[in-house]
């Protein structure tokens, strides 16, 4: 039997029980927010998150970095000069170049007769891990001698030379992009700085932890990450190579040499949009990479590897376990992949597959399944530049045929094939950048990759308008 006192002491316990909710919801969804707010998305993939989506425009707020960094888009178009092949600019502008602290670009000639084995030296200090034989055209090959002078280096201001990439390798990682780099920069007409990959786009513009450039490039970028002048100062001794080699054309000179860069994540990478200036209070990116670098160099070549995506991936799992030193094995794989799957199915309910695609709280370096979408990201990049200015290579052709592959590239590029007594300085047996770990996907995990996989494939060839490009699986 109910009292008076008994009913009281239940109505104020369900009272207090009814506020506790009220109080603990609000106080998870103020927690949620304020997360959401600086950056920590790893409550995506919660219902409620779709209200946070529209409330914060589908992005993470930073305001002191968007402030920071440079909108790219906003820079005026360089005028490029018309005896350069290569895309070189001259301006005036004090701020470009200044406190310069660039290596001096001083040259010299290697003379080798007849050792056994020997290193090649592509223009900017020796590549390592590349041998070739002892039958090696090395006439006319000017290399840099690495000291770092006053003299030679351009002023701090005033008129100056300027060069931007004239190619880029833009993607896939773990698709032979360094093997087949290293093999192209040995055309004595491609100049280009040792590192292959700035990663000025996806990366170095964002964060001040990467690793260091070797040889440094000059300091002009602030607080750690790189501006577009760092970006510049990056090819400034394969500006001065371009500038000081050139012949004469109907009584001018021509400037023939040409520089690139292979910063492979260029093309798939795009997690920091929603920082850029250009891109606020947006849900979805208005411009990603593929904007900027049309952007700065309008007529760039552009080279892709695509490979087989399900492999790509196994690949990459393997590499940063070498990287960074994690134990892995198949079944590791395995759980990382359907977490993985899993993840990007969620995130579909909420958000765009464009928007997922770029939404790097999705994966881990364990597992970076989006890079595998490849017709998201081309399709990209296929909005703002023509079809023309793309070569879309096979990785499993690449493998078979390298000659072939070689020679494609260097009519991309218009450039000559070399004469043919220097194959070996092209054709070298050693592999670049070969994985040292193995590892065999389990059947059950190779399963879920190819149904994940396979409408992006479909998607891929169609796109390409090249059934070379269609993975098909049983």
């Amino acid at each position: 039997m109910c009292t008076r006192r008994t009913r009281f002491c239940f109505r104020s316990f369900r009272y207090s029980r009814r506020f506790y909710y009220r109080v603990t919801t609000t106080a998870i969804l103020v927690v949620v927010f304020i997360l959401r707010l600086r950056g920590l998305w790893i409550f995506s993939m919660f219902p409620f998150s779709k209200l946070l989506t529209s409330i914060t425009g589908g992005r993470s707020i930073d305001s002191d970095m968007r402030k920071s960094l440079q909108n790219l888009m906003a820079k005026p178009k360089f005028d490029f000069l018309p005896n350069y092949k290569n895309p070189c600019f001259i301006t005036k502008e004090a701020n470009l170049g200044e406190n310069t602290k660039a290596t001096d670009g001083k040259w010299k000639l290697l003379h080798h007769d007849s050792i056994h084995m020997k290193r090649y030296d592509t223009g900017f200090g020796q590549n390592q891990g590349i041998n070739l034989s002892r039958h090696i055209y090395f006439e006319e090959h000017q290399v840099w001698a690495g000291r770092e002078t006053q003299q030679d280096r351009y002023p701090d201001s005033g008129p100056r030379l300027y060069c931007l990439p004239y190619f880029l390798i833009a993607g896939f990682p773990k698709c032979g992009t360094t093997d087949l780099w290293h093999r192209i920069i040995q055309h004595p007409d491609i100049v280009v700085h040792p590192e292959k990959e700035p990663m000025f786009f996806d990366n170095r513009r964002f964060y001040n932890g990467t690793p260091t450039i070797s040889p440094p490039v000059s300091q002009t970028e602030k607080d750690g990450t790189w501006t577009l002048e760092t970006y510049l100062e990056y090819f400034t001794q394969a500006t001065k190579y371009i500038e000081h080699q050139f012949e004469a054309r109907n009584g001018e000179s021509y400037h023939g040499r040409i520089t690139g860069e292979g910063s492979v994540n260029t093309m798939p990478i795009n997690d920091e949009w929603f920082q850029l200036p250009e891109n606020a209070n947006l849900r979805e990116p208005k411009y990603t990479n593929a904007d900027h670098v049309h952007h700065l160099v309008p007529h760039i070549k552009i080279i892709v590897m695509i490979r087989d995506p399900v492999e790509r991936l196994l690949s990459g799992h393997l590499y940063f376990s070498e990287q960074f030193n994690y134990n892995t094995s198949a079944e590791l794989f395995h759980n990382v992949t359907v977490d993985a799957v899993n993840k990007f199915k969620d995130c579909l309910k909420y958000n765009t597959e464009r928007g997922c695609a770029y939404n790097k709280s999705i994966t881990t370096i364990k597992n970076r399944i989006r890079v595998g979408l490849y017709a998201i990201h081309i399709a990209d990049w296929f909005r703002v530049f023509p079809r023309d200015q793309f070569l879309f290579l096979k990785t499993e052709d690449y493998v078979k045929d390298v000659r072939t592959t070689l020679v494609t590239v260097f009519d991309f590029l218009q450039l000559e094939f070399p004469p043919l007594r220097a194959p070996s300085r092209f054709l070298f047996k050693e592999k670049i950048n070969e994985r040292k770990r193995t590892l065999e996907m389990l059947p059950a995990t190779r399963k879920l990759l190819q149904d994940f996989y396979r409408p992006y494939n479909d998607r891929l060839w169609k796109l390409l308008g090249d059934k070379r490009f269609h993975y098909t699986y049983p």
